[in-house]
């Protein structure tokens, strides 16, 4: 016998049901915060790969293994780019300017490739 749990009628309903909760707490808490844009229904990062959402993450908050963001903490001595030799700051925005990146059009596919290129 299949008693329903506070009206969910179907055990598929659950997951979907805790996603649209933690979306709108996400969202509440997120207000007027610069990462708010990854709680947008529209942005696609939890139907993403996990791959691409670390990716879009990382990209989005500022936390990614880029020079520029390693250098505050000391990691690497400069925030320049090592790829690419220009002297511009290994940031997000200089990514898709990179010309050692520019045979990929995918911002993603550009971090993670930066990511390997310089370990």
């Amino acid at each position: 016998m299949r008693l329903p749990v506070n009206g969910i009628h179907n055990r598929f309903d659950i997951p979907k049901i805790f996603r649209e909760s933690f979306r709108l707490t996400a969202s509440r808490v997120a207000r007027d915060k610069p990462w708010s844009t990854l709680c947008k229904k529209s942005h696609g990062i939890p139907s993403s790969l996990r791959a691409t959402a670390v990716a879009k993450f990382r990209l989005l908050t500022g936390h990614d293994c880029l020079c520029a963001h390693l250098f505050r903490f000391n990691l690497v001595t400069s925030p320049s780019c090592v790829l690419c030799d220009t002297g511009q700051d290994m940031t997000a925005a200089h990514l898709d300017e990179c010309s050692a990146l520019n045979d990929l059009n995918c911002i993603v596919k550009k971090d993670w490739r930066a990511r390997c290129l310089m370990t």
